[in-house]
């Protein structure tokens, strides 16, 4: 919100374009709470917001969630942002902006990042029921997320799917594939 500020400063009215950077450039820079602070300033502003401003802000989520330490404390906090990113959505939904396939993806790998398993496989299915095609970065954030969780067994379920969808020779899908097998998650 600073960032917002100093245009507005220097006698410039933020447009979309502007507060989406900033939202980008926090959510790359790992401040979570910076970026949703723009967000809201956006929304504030009576600015229209789009599905680049959205996958930023659940992108930023799922990544503090992969810097996150391994314990029971990072495990909530990781929730914490599964909610935070899950919300993201529904203000879309009910912006009537229609998540595109980045948000879905990056909605499922925060998922999958936080150990919500049940969590990424509904995000799948309300990617599917919206009209969006699941493609190799889906089944890549999916088979992490089985890693992740320990789940070795419905990585490799999911690669099979991959695989009847036409995805499994990807080289992403198949890294994360054999990543998921030898016990470790490849993202």
């Amino acid at each position: 919100a600073a960032a917002a500020d100093a245009v507005r400063a220097a006698g410039l009215t933020p447009d979309g374009f502007l507060y989406t950077a900033l939202v980008s450039a926090y959510a790359s820079a790992g401040a979570v709470d910076d970026a949703f602070a723009v967000y809201e300033d956006m929304r504030a502003a009576g600015v229209r917001s789009d599905g680049r401003t959205h996958c930023a802000l659940v992108s930023a989520c799922g990544r503090a969630m992969a810097a996150l330490p391994p314990g029971p404390a990072s495990r909530r906090t990781g929730l914490v942002l599964l909610e935070r990113a899950a919300g993201v959505v529904d203000d879309m939904e009910a912006a009537k902006v229609r998540p595109d396939a980045p948000v879905w993806n990056a909605l499922i790998a925060a998922a999958g990042r936080a150990g919500a398993l049940q969590r990424a496989f509904a995000a799948l299915e309300a990617m599917k029921a919206s009209g969006e095609r699941p493609g190799e970065r889906t089944y890549a954030a999916l088979i992490d997320g089985c890693a992740r969780a320990g789940r070795a067994d419905l990585a490799v379920r999911v690669y099979h799917t991959a695989l009847r969808a036409g995805h499994g020779t990807s080289p992403l899908v198949y890294t994360c594939a054999v990543a998921a097998c030898r016990g470790g998650a490849a993202g």
